[in-house]
Parts: C-alpha cells; sequence; structure tokens
C-alpha cells in the first residue's frame, strides 16, 4: 500500500511533469509541488530532496537560477517515484 503523502506528491507531481521548462507564469503550479513535497518531508527523509526543496522554500521568485533550483527538485522527485513504481 502506498503511503497517503507519497500519493499526493506523486498527483502533484502530475500535474508539472510534461511541463517542458519552468515558466514564471506557472509558478502557480510549481508552489503547489513545494507544498507537496514539504508535506512528504514531513514524514520522510531523503537528502537530494531535502537540498532540492531547501532551494525553493524561500522566495525563489528573487533568485536568478529559479528556473534551475524548480527543475532540479522535480528531478529529484522523480527520482524518488521511479523507484517507489
Amino acid at each position: 500500500m502506498i503511503a497517503p503523502e507519497l500519493e499526493a506528491l506523486g498527483r502533484t507531481f502530475e500535474r508539472i511533469r510534461d511541463i517542458p521548462d519552468f515558466q514564471p507564469g506557472d509558478r502557480i503550479w510549481w508552489l503547489y509541488f513545494r507544498e507537496a513535497v514539504q508535506h512528504w518531508l514531513e514524514r520522510h527523509e531523503d537528502a537530494g530532496i531535502r537540498a532540492a526543496h531547501d532551494g525553493v522554500k524561500a522566495f525563489p521568485e528573487n533568485l536568478l537560477d529559479e528556473r534551475t533550483r524548480w527543475l532540479a527538485l522535480r528531478a529529484e522527485v522523480e527520482r524518488l517515484l521511479s523507484r517507489q513504481g
């Protein structure tokens, strides 16, 4: 049985998985994704996801490398979900 927080993370990941690149106009979907990652991290630990999440948890829109940070978080979650499947 899949943990509820992993299932929620997977559903949220599906919303951004096929977005080809980070665009500021799509930020709301990425913020929902960040929230799901945060909920998952409350019960689980993964150094790669934690580091990537830390990169976007506080006002990433003010950083020059915002795009890179969001894509890194997506890649780490994709890695996690591929191990689970």
